[in-house]
């Protein structure tokens, strides 16, 4: 029975990961989003720091990489449900203001 509420749970956690992504108000850090990228090219790379040929030093690599992806992502998506239902407050995203014609663009470098 512990087996069924652990893969009910993980199936939870996958659909709000999927609504965390979709979320408007919800936004992940680039810092979130590099580590994941770049731990998701490590993984599926040929190239390992420690070659796979070992039997179990080859894989723990691997294995950690992804124990500390799912650890990141099961944090963010802890946080985004307790925003969610109300326990800490989701301050939504402000649009930037809008900028009057004879006001300098700061990004433009050109006189």
């Amino acid at each position: 029975m512990k087996f069924f509420r652990a893969i009910r749970r993980g199936w939870g956690l996958l659909r709000l990961l999927w609504q965390m992504v979709r979320d408007p108000r919800y936004r992940f850090s680039w810092k979130t989003k590099l580590i994941v990228l770049l731990s998701l090219l490590y993984f599926l790379s040929p190239i390992d720091l420690i070659v796979d040929v070992l039997p179990v030093l080859g894989v723990a690599d691997d294995g950690a990489l992804l124990l500390g992806v799912f650890g990141l992502l099961l944090s963010r998506i802890l946080e985004y449900e307790k925003r969610r239902d109300g326990v800490v407050e989701v301050t939504p995203i402000a649009p930037k203001p809008a900028r009057s014609q004879g006001e300098a663009n700061p990004t433009r470098f050109l006189p």
